[in-house]
């Protein structure tokens, strides 16, 4: 490895066989160490001592061929890729609006994608909706600690400054699976290692349903860190294994992150109820609502910017695996958040969080299309079968009707076959065929085929369906998607030979 250091405001540049990451100031000239026709992944991110950075409207602009790539969030990783017209070309990057307090980190490199740009988009919304609402807990911790009646405040204090750092974490997990390092340790999966939390014990100020509402949330997000985790290094070490040659190693890493991605997946479906379960057993315990000003959570921003998260927000964060680097990236996404997006804000109100939930149930669906795109999950079995049938209700009145099911056959055959009609645009699928058929736990099962598009050509289509919450998300090669719960019809499930129907 080499470190160059040249004039342009300042550029650093750290160069290895795999990637050239640079930090820059006001602006620099990239070198990318790529051939013509390259697929080239670019990864960005911005930081700042300032607070409320992101409601300032500075950003990077990496100036492709393609077009503008923007990143206009601190302490957020973004994602892009481009294909290089000429060897080793060069890409000028500039910060608007550079004030000295500013840095930007980009990174090239020549890298199988396996999350899609969009899935990396998502992730990173995703880590966005986590930040805020970390701000909005640090914020409610810091003024319930003050409160005159901290018997009535503690679980305000105790449960802000937990699922503040929490957050937090979970905000800068999820960013990470946007970003491709090189990892020696290609021939060997990791192993996801869920850390063990302090639990919120019932005391004077916290009731028996608070503390078990809490605590049911606090596991969730401790699994969620620990497969998170656990997927970023797989899919890192795939990446490895790949520009080192090892096919063996390669596969077997995308297949632990795409067996981790369907738990994750479940995890995140279920962390909105959890956290709605916390709001509910908080008002039911008599909690009087807390509110909090813009301006009081601005000033806890500069409090953050200036001493850091609380002492023992930083000990959680330890606790639960994150390093120094780590928790001081974590310290920059709560106080560089814009304070008009957060506040004003009340607890336990502020829990309830549409925007997250959004966020959430689009990375979920997008965690599922990834395992089976990588061979995930259990094939379908001889005489297990899967069907979902019915219409969805979609918008402005239009309905989709379909039809979806396959079977293995007591020979090992595959058998199944899938419809669409959609009344409103007139889009259909008359003769889908099921090619493959996989198990997603207990409740869920997803289906890949090809079909015959009305221009002549072979085109494709996913399903993916689930018996418990009874919801479908269905696209295809031609741009079509529809998805939602039934308004009528079934999903249901024989996943055993001789057993029940799920």
């Amino acid at each position: 490895m080499k470190k160059l250091f040249l004039l342009a405001a300042f550029l650093t540049i750290t160069a290895t066989a795999n990637a050239q990451s640079y930090t820059i100031g006001a602006s620099g000239n990239l070198q990318v160490l790529a051939k013509a026709g390259d697929t080239v992944s670019v990864t960005a991110s911005l930081t700042t001592r300032d607070p409320d950075e992101n409601g300032e409207g500075e950003a990077l602009v990496i100036r492709l061929d393609q077009g503008p790539f923007v990143v206009d969030r601190f302490f957020s990783i973004q994602t892009t890729q481009f294909v290089a017209a000429q060897d080793n070309p060069v890409v000028s990057a500039s910060i608007s609006g550079f004030d000295a307090d500013e840095t930007a980190q980009v990174t090239f490199a020549v890298l199988k994608n396996r999350f899609t740009a969009e899935q990396k988009k998502h992730f990173s919304d995703l880590g966005n909706k986590y930040g805020q609402l970390s701000l909005g807990l640090v914020t409610v911790s810091g003024g319930c600690a003050l409160s005159p009646e901290p018997l009535i405040t503690k679980i305000c204090a105790l449960g802000g400054l937990t699922g503040g750092a929490l957050t937090g974490g979970a905000s800068l997990v999820y960013q990470k699976l946007a970003s491709d390092p090189f990892d020696a340790e290609y021939a060997v999966v990791a192993l996801p290692a869920v850390p063990a939390l302090p639990a919120l014990q019932v005391q004077p100020g916290v009731t028996q349903g608070e503390a078990d509402a809490f605590n049911a949330w606090q596991a969730n997000q401790a699994q969620q860190y620990a497969y998170a985790t656990a997927i970023y290094v797989a899919m890192n070490r795939a990446n490895s294994a790949a520009t080192m040659n090892d096919a063996a190693s390669e596969q077997k890493q995308l297949l632990a992150a795409g067996n981790y991605a369907i738990t994750l997946s479940s995890l995140l479906s279920q962390e909105a109820a959890l956290r709605a379960t916390w709001q509910a057993a908080i008002q039911e315990a008599g909690f009087p609502t807390q509110t909090f000003s813009v301006y009081y959570t601005f000033y806890t921003e500069l409090l953050t910017t200036y001493y850091g998260l609380p002492g023992a927000a930083q000990q959680l964060l330890t606790a639960e695996g994150f390093t120094p680097a780590d928790i001081s990236y974590i310290t920059g996404v709560v106080y560089v958040q814009d304070p008009w997006t957060v506040a004003p804000l009340s607890f336990p109100g502020v829990l309830t969080n549409a925007a997250l939930n959004t966020a959430q149930a689009t990375a979920a669906q997008d965690l599922i299309v990834f395992a089976v795109s990588v061979g995930a999950g259990q094939p379908l079995g001889p005489g297990q079968m899967v069907q979902a049938e019915g219409f969805l209700n979609l918008a402005a009145g239009n309905s989709v009707t379909f039809e979806a099911e396959a079977h293995v056959r007591k020979t090992g055959v595959l058998q199944g076959e899938f419809t669409l009609h959609d009344h409103d645009s007139g889009f259909s699928i008359n003769d889908g065929a099921v090619q493959k058929a996989v198990l997603l736990g207990d409740s869920g099962f997803a289906l890949t085929g090809t079909f015959l598009a009305a221009d002549g050509s072979a085109q494709s289509f996913f399903l993916l369906a689930n018996a418990a919450s009874q919801s479908v998300v269905i696209s295809t090669s031609t741009g079509y998607s529809a998805s939602g719960v039934l308004g009528g019809g079934n999903v249901k499930m024989k996943i055993q030979q001789e057993g029940s129907e799920h």
